[in-house]
């Protein structure tokens, strides 16, 4: 998704073992609330890999903080 003026910023998680529904629904919103959508998620091995992504504008590209 590209917007003018717009460009996406990733964050990748990994959890090892899989990942109960009470911690997703909580991490998708505290995410949610911090302006990051669920890009991916996917499972090998037993590690959950999660990809949240969010519209920056192009001028601070590099500059923006990933969440803690």
């Amino acid at each position: 998704m590209q917007q003018p003026g717009y460009i996406p910023q990733y964050h990748a998680e990994v959890n090892k073992g899989s990942v109960n529904m009470r911690f997703l629904t909580g991490r998708l919103n505290e995410m949610g609330q911090q302006g990051w959508r669920l890009h991916s998620i996917l499972e090998q091995d037993k590690n959950t890999f999660i990809v949240f992504e969010r519209m920056i504008p192009s001028r601070q590209c590099g500059s923006g903080n990933p969440p803690p």
